[in-house]
């Protein structure tokens, strides 16, 4: 499973999509069936689901992308709450859920795992301030998406924590432009 795991990664390395959605769904199948006898591969089912998911997301097959991103998200909300590795891909996880979602125009769907990606990240600011930029993003995406359902207020709020940590970040230093 892990072969076929790096396999895929190194072909989506090289724009091989194909081939590495390929690879990887080779690499979700043998660790599916080791988790029914392994719960501790949890972790590596949801990298590999999380992997295939951008995958198919480079092929514009974003409907597959949902999928396969959801198991990876099912995945990590049944792992350790307060680990910040798996915080983190929770976050990221989310993250690209939104963005998949925003791709099929489904804008509820969209708001709802963007903004889960903001609740993950805000945990993992106070002791990772390095996070600030990605949550900064995250805020934006939110904004974006309750701008496409009309939601002006919520659309204000989130694009008002974006720009008010991207100021944060700026401050002190002159390369950031946006």
């Amino acid at each position: 499973a892990d072969s076929y795991h790096k396999l895929g990664s190194y072909h989506g390395k090289t724009g091989n999509w194909h081939e590495a959605v390929k690879a990887t769904q080779a690499a979700v199948g043998l660790r599916k069936k080791l988790f029914k006898s392994n719960s501790a591969i949890a972790s590596s089912l949801a990298s590999s689901n999380r992997n295939l998911g951008y995958f198919y997301s480079e092929l514009a097959q974003w409907g597959e992308a949902v999928k396969a991103t959801q198991v990876a998200v099912e995945l990590w909300e049944k792992l350790g709450k307060d680990d910040p590795t798996v915080i983190y891909s929770q976050a990221q996880s989310h993250y690209k859920l939104g963005f998949y979602h925003s791709k099929l125009l489904d804008w509820d769907e969209a708001v709802k795992a963007t903004r889960a990606s903001v609740r993950f990240m805000e945990k993992l600011l106070k002791d990772d301030p390095t996070i600030a930029s990605k949550l900064a993003t995250s805020y934006y995406e939110l904004g974006s998406h309750y701008s496409r359902l009309a939601n002006w207020h919520e659309a204000v709020k989130a694009m008002l924590a974006a720009v008010e940590l991207k100021e944060k970040l700026d401050k002190g230093n002159p390369a950031v432009v946006s």
